[in-house]
């Protein structure tokens, strides 16, 4: 079982061997905090994932106007809660196939309830593993 993400600044992922040829694809993360920012972005990295980092919604519409594939957001509803929703809209104008997994913690249920997920969306609860995070995305991508 790999350390906890949402709770650590430094953590070793168990290691996923799982090829994947949309590992090119580029993953965004946007979290408020730069902890556990750095923590997602190494785990995804040590598993071969292009990654592009934002702390807030101004900054993921930023990375999400740069050349490239976009093909899936990472988006914590801490501090931003059902703005994340926004903020997936804000990035689908620029990449409209683009697949969001939320992020968020267990007394946030009336927040998933009101997600209203497309096929493209998924859920993470934290606090979550690196490997679980690394599975998530990759079963997204897949």
């Amino acid at each position: 079982m790999g350390d906890v993400v949402y709770a650590a600044t430094q953590f070793r992922a168990q290691p996923i061997r799982e090829a994947s040829r949309h590992k090119r694809t580029t993953v965004l993360l946007v979290d408020p905090d730069p902890a556990t920012l750095a923590a997602m972005e190494q785990a995804l990295r040590d598993e071969g994932f292009v990654t592009a980092t934002a702390f807030d919604e101004a900054g993921a519409v930023a990375a999400a106007q740069r050349p490239g594939a976009l093909g899936l957001l990472v988006a914590s509803t801490d501090a931003i809660g059902m703005q994340a929703v926004g903020l997936a809209d804000a990035v689908r104008r620029f990449h409209p196939a683009l697949q969001v997994l939320y992020t968020v913690t267990s007394e946030d249920e009336l927040l998933m309830e009101g997600l209203a997920l497309s096929g493209d969306d998924d859920v993470l609860e934290k606090p979550f593993s690196g490997s679980e995070l690394v599975e998530a995305v990759s079963s997204l991508l897949r």
